[in-house]
């Protein structure tokens, strides 16, 4: 008689647990993106029955059965090996110092205007903010990223200037 036993890997608890736990009412609660309910709907069917499988037998007559995963990109039961893989390299690449990571935001108000003179007002946001850190932080290098992205339910836009400095030794004592 040969025994048929499933594969799994329920040692600890999966993105399949929780979405089986609660997403469908997160989801009906907040409107989640078509995009993110069909990543959900993927990852909650991950490695089940549901997603379909094969049969393996060994000669000595047990069969297992292996579950086809999802391949969704935000899935860490299908992608989790690469996204480890991915941190780990650039982890090594990082450079081992100290640093001060700075985020100044644009007032809403400069919404509207920033949009009809992006480059003028974008220079200036620079320029003030570099005057800024230049009278704070003497002597300090760093790296300037600038963004424009959306956040909360009104979708307006705001607009980010980030600073990453190195902290290093001035006048023989660290900055903090």
């Amino acid at each position: 008689m040969s025994s048929l036993r499933t594969f799994k890997r329920e040692k600890y608890a999966t993105m399949r647990k929780v979405i089986e736990l609660g997403f469908s009412t997160f989801n009906k609660k907040n409107r989640i993106s078509r995009e993110g309910g069909k990543a959900g709907r993927a990852m909650g069917k991950c490695r089940t029955a549901k997603m379909g499988g094969r049969k393996y037998a060994c000669e000595c007559g047990e069969e297992v059965i292996i579950y086809k995963s999802c391949n969704n990109k935000s899935c860490p039961e299908c992608n989790g090996h690469e996204n480890n893989e991915w941190l780990k390299f650039h982890k090594e690449r990082l450079i081992d110092t100290k640093y001060l990571h700075i985020i100044f935001v644009m007032p809403e108000e400069l919404n509207d205007p920033l949009l009809k003179n992006k480059k003028e007002l974008t220079n200036l946001f620079f320029k003030v903010v570099q005057k800024i850190l230049k009278k704070r932080y003497k002597g300090m290098t760093g790296g300037i990223i600038i963004t424009e992205h959306s956040a909360g339910s009104t979708l307006g836009n705001i607009w980010v200037l980030e600073y990453i400095l190195e902290k290093i030794k001035v006048c023989g004592r660290k900055r903090e």
